[in-house]
């Protein structure tokens, strides 16, 4: 029998568009009968808006540099069932507009690795304004920025069943949908942010445009438990959340590694309606570096379902707004850090165990203390302490700190001496239906209701001269 050759080896070619390439513009190499083929890699020389239909090969790769636009007013680049890769030197799409998923590009797997790539202005008759993938979109480096992208069915600037951002400098401001997901959306798959050698940054993105339950919102993602969402944010990076997320039934893991030190950030300060403050998160779990809370943000589904858990390695800050945290248990085994004149808001249905250490701003001139204040019974474990501190944000301005052992602040008699100018007592709450026991190691404070079924009134731990508002751990300075 004899022996056939091998067959021969498809090598991908390279086609230059614009001047001085083999083809004049986008629209003459896809009439080019016969010259794409999968695999193959178009390289973008100048600008170019000669695209009346898109391309329809399987995977292809886009490099090069120059403002993309449409010719026709229904068109997109690519629909694809296989990679479509974007690999730019700086390349902007603009304008473009299609009657399904992908203003821009849908494929099966999309991959932005670098450059700066820009989204501007598009949209979908389906999912994603700028972008859909059936299985995974990847944005893993370089600047990506997508802007005013807009889609009917969700996610304003993307769509996709998972989406991972794995480095570079990632921005979404001003996208939209009619649907969910002002930024992505993201269906029963995962959501990855990893800030590794760049920010991630969502900010006036809104989702249900057009109906009564318009909102601001940056991530859109149903869940039914199967993925974990991941924030990562590396030494001195962050991701911002100016606009609330909606999560499903799966955790959310913030900075889950070692190495993972810098700071995820959820802040209200742009809108003024509670329901543009409002994170639907259901379990949430902070191990290293900051989660930070600005601009009366509530995170958290309700304060019946779900867990929250604070890592020993892990801070939580807040402002001088008040910011909440909900959830059916809550646990602090790291440091939380309340600026002067802020509030922070714990309500727990089975309770607040805390085991780290609260620190608690008392303001440089006023002395206007943070204050957090407790819906659910609260324990304080053998390891919990407070740190009064002289200053306006958390990191002492004026070197005077004071940390204090819970076990010294808490006695049988119910009132102790506390450090040089103040003192500490827990009796008023016994006043509004709380007590409290503490057996030498633990501190625990009761709701004492006579009906279980009546929320209480929280209990507030307040710090320096704020006077009787509501139940409360005060320490009064000394004339």
């Amino acid at each position: 029998m004899p022996i056939l050759p091998p067959p021969p080896i498809l090598t991908a070619a390279e086609y230059t568009v614009g001047p001085g390439g083999s083809y004049a513009n986008l629209e003459a190499l896809r009439t080019a009968t016969g010259v794409l083929q999968s695999g193959d890699t178009i390289i973008l020389n100048g600008d170019d808006n000669s695209l009346t239909r898109r391309f329809g090969v399987a995977s292809l790769t886009f490099k090069g540099s120059g403002v993309i636009r449409p010719a026709a007013s229904n068109s997109n680049i690519m629909y694809s069932s296989g990679n479509i890769t974007l690999d730019s030197n700086s390349l902007e799409f603009r304008n473009f507009q299609w009657n399904d998923d992908g203003g821009v590009f849908c494929g099966n797997n999309v991959v932005l690795s670098g450059g700066t790539n820009t989204f501007t202005n598009n949209s979908a008759n389906g999912m994603g304004g700028a972008i859909a993938s059936s299985t995974y979109l990847t944005l893993s480096g370089g600047t990506n920025t997508f802007t005013g992208n807009s889609a009917r069915y969700g996610g304003g600037a993307i769509g996709s069943y998972h989406v991972v951002l794995s480095g570079g400098t990632n921005t979404f401001t001003n996208n939209s949908t009619n649907g969910l997901g002002g930024a992505i959306y993201t269906d029963e798959g995962q959501v990855v942010l990893m800030a590794t050698n760049g920010d991630i940054t969502f900010r006036g993105n809104r989702d249900r445009v057009g109906t009564a339950n318009e909102k601001a919102n940056a991530i859109h993602a149903e869940f039914a438990g199967y993925y974990n969402t991941v924030f990562n944010a590396g030494e001195g990076q962050s991701i911002y959340f100016y606009d609330p997320i909606v999560m499903g039934q799966n955790y959310v893991q913030i900075n889950n590694r070692a190495t993972d030190t810098g700071r995820v950030v959820f802040d209200g300060s742009d809108y003024t309606r509670d329901v543009d403050r409002y994170s639907q998160v259901l379990n949430t779990t902070v191990g290293y570096g900051e989660l930070q809370l600005r601009g009366n943000v509530v995170y958290g589904a309700a304060n019946d379902v779900g867990t929250f858990t604070l890592g020993q390695w892990a801070t939580l800050l807040t402002d001088a707004s008040t910011n909440k945290i909900q959830a059916n248990t809550i646990t602090v085994n790291g440091n939380v850090g309340i600026n002067s004149g802020g509030v922070l808001e714990l309500a727990a249905a089975q309770g607040v165990t805390f085991n780290g250490t609260m620190y608690v701003g008392l303001g440089l001139e006023d002395f206007t203390s943070g204050i957090i204040s407790v819906l659910g019974n609260l324990t304080f474990g053998n390891k919990a302490a407070l740190d009064l501190y002289w200053g306006d944000s958390v990191t002492p301005l004026d070197g005077w700190s004071q940390v204090y052992d819970m076990s010294d602040l808490f006695l049988a008699t119910g009132k102790t001496s506390g450090w040089g100018n103040f003192d500490f007592n827990m009796s008023s709450f016994e006043e509004t239906g709380f007590e409290w026991t503490w057996n030498g190691n633990v501190l625990t404070l009761s709701y004492l209701g006579d009906d279980p079924s009546t929320t209480p009134e929280p209990a507030t731990l307040l710090v320096l001269g704020l006077g009787a508002i509501g139940a409360g751990f005060v320490a009064r300075r000394r004339k």
